[in-house]
């Protein structure tokens, strides 16, 4: 019984109601986002609730419950948010060549350039340290989280496909992974204690990332698998 509750409770966190289509619509969704992510941003995720955003929103709460049943479903769509947009400037970075270069020192700028573009996008949110933590945390937006690092896997595998060719593809794929969630660590550490230190983490994340392939392209090609 106290499974089937958890479980029913966790379904109860994905069901987000139907995005709206008209503009006076759309612009009360994106006051009640944009308050939840200042209110995150001040008292973080313990302290929001669907009441504190309303009233802070200027909205009744009848009117918020109208798109979001509760603070889950505004939290896994704000978390939904900044998955797109990192996606989206990923996935244009690699089809723009990010991976293509002569040197390795150019490959890791090239890296290094990507993940402090993906860090401003992701400050640039408000409630984005408390968001980033509640991906990790919380069942629905964890379920998110994964499912957006699977499909941008699967782009960032195939990039590697046609630049370290000699990698096989298990090996390659799993890699992929591995860095990527290396790469989201970087980010996270990067929201949470911002600093002179900041430029240095995501340069050495890029080099990691950037070595690590090119060593087991060298590896492959000497038949040490």
């Amino acid at each position: 019984m106290v499974t089937s509750a958890r479980t029913s409770a966790q379904r109860l966190d994905l069901a987000a109601k139907v995005m709206p289509v008209q503009a006076r619509a759309l612009d009360t969704l994106e006051v009640i986002l944009e308050t939840a992510g200042l209110i995150l941003e001040e008292v973080g995720f313990e302290q929001l609730s669907t009441n504190r955003v309303a009233q802070r929103a200027q909205i009744s709460v009848p009117a918020l419950y109208r798109y979001f049943p509760n603070k889950y479903a505004i939290l896994k769509t704000l978390g939904d948010r900044i998955l797109r947009h990192q996606d989206e400037a990923v996935l244009a970075w690699l089809k723009g060549g990010g991976l293509i270069a002569d040197t390795t020192r150019e490959r890791v700028a090239k890296v290094h350039d990507i993940l402090s573009y993906v860090l401003a996008i992701t400050q640039a949110v408000p409630g984005n340290i408390a968001i980033a933590r509640a991906m990790r945390a919380v069942p629905a937006m964890r379920e998110s989280r994964l499912d957006a690092r699977n499909r941008l896997t699967a782009e960032v595998d195939a990039v590697l496909g046609t630049v370290f060719p000699t990698i096989p593809a298990a090996m390659r794929g799993l890699g992929a992974k591995l860095c990527l969630e290396l790469m989201q660590a970087s980010i996270e550490m990067a929201l949470e204690e911002p600093g002179p230190d900041t430029d240095g983490l995501l340069r050495e994340t890029a080099r990691a990332f950037v070595v690590y392939f090119e060593t087991l392209a060298v590896s492959a090609t000497s038949e040490e698998f």
